[in-house]
């Protein structure tokens, strides 16, 4: 009697702080996901010491209807998800509305096991800014039983926010080489490779599609993982390529702020450019063009998402990405 007492309100939560195992592994295991023979056997332990049973009702944090949690891989890590995130818990403020933040990694198994955690708590509304998109995370995200909405990529079965990668990058190139002919010799691309579809392949697709043509010397130079340590790397590699007649263009904040510094450091003097949302680097003249990536009309468009109906899908259209030079 004593024995049943003590379980009557056990939740997965004390199942989590007892054995160690996380959110993510315990709810694989009740719904017969893959899990390693180790948790698998410290789980039934726990079970047959408890006669455990789950409880719905007791084990969920259940999330009301003015709540909204956001799933973002390493937050501090990345300026724009960050300055988008941010943009949208301060409208969503205004309205009423609280927003948790759960911060996952750039790692897509680790990223849906973040989110399976999340879903623990029965979410009513719930916003992604997934690291890329696969196969798995793609049907993974369909399955969802929430109002979810998707950041950087195109959804046909969730919501969707999106900027157009291709057109926006195609439009800079293509005004970079005809506002300064002769300025430069060589058009040298630094970004992330087709593994992600929207920050990689779709602005890569751009800058080829722009140089097609042109008569343009150019190489280009990618990394799956938009790191610093990989981005140290291919530096490693094109430091004597670049010169004073050289134009770099940036795939990314992290590889354009990267990069900045190497041309801080190397005394250099080639054209670069930049994509983000506004940052302090606007205040320096750090950069020669940059697209712009607006996050008020992000975090509108997320709004004007999350009461809608329907799973429809926004792309903030070129003339949306403001391309200037400084």
């Amino acid at each position: 009697m004593e024995k049943n007492k003590k379980t009557k309100n056990l939740t997965y939560i004390d199942m989590k702080e007892e054995t160690g195992l996380s959110l993510g592994t315990i709810s694989r295991y009740y719904n017969n996901g893959s899990i390693s023979k180790k948790s698998k056997k410290i789980i039934e332990d726990y079970i047959k010491k408890y006669n455990f049973t789950p409880n719905v009702g007791a084990q969920i944090i259940r999330g009301y209807e003015k709540c909204i949690y956001m799933v973002i891989p390493k937050l501090l890590d990345n300026l724009t998800f960050n300055k988008i995130a941010n943009k949208c818990i301060e409208l969503l403020k205004s309205k009423g509305i609280s927003t948790y933040i759960v911060e996952g990694t750039t790692d897509v198994n680790v990223f849906m096991d973040t989110v399976r955690e999340t879903l623990l708590r029965r979410p009513k509304n719930i916003f992604l800014f997934p690291p890329t998109m696969t196969k798995e995370l793609e049907e993974f995200i369909n399955s969802i039983d929430a109002n979810t909405i998707v950041y950087g990529y195109d959804s046909t079965n969730k919501k969707s926010i999106n900027f157009d990668s291709y057109s926006s990058m195609k439009k800079m190139v293509t005004r970079i080489i005809d506002e300064n002919d002769g300025k430069f010799k060589k058009i040298i691309y630094f970004g992330l490779d087709d593994y992600n579809q929207c920050f990689g392949k779709n602005r890569y697709q751009g800058f080829i599609d722009a140089i097609g043509g042109r008569g343009i010397k150019h190489e280009s130079f990618k990394i799956k993982d938009n790191s610093l340590d990989e981005i140290r790397k291919i530096w490693e590699n094109f430091n004597k390529k670049i010169d004073d007649d050289t134009f770099l263009i940036c795939g990314t904040h992290k590889i354009f702020a990267a990069s900045f510094l190497a041309k801080q450091i190397l005394k250099k003097n080639f054209m670069i450019s930049d994509v983000c949302v506004k940052n302090v680097f606007d205040d320096f003249k750090s950069y020669d063009y940059k697209i712009f990536i607006d996050d008020e009309k992000i975090a509108s468009a997320f709004y004007s998402l999350l009461y809608s109906n329907k799973n429809s899908s926004i792309l903030i259209e070129c003339e949306l990405i403001k391309v200037y030079q400084e």
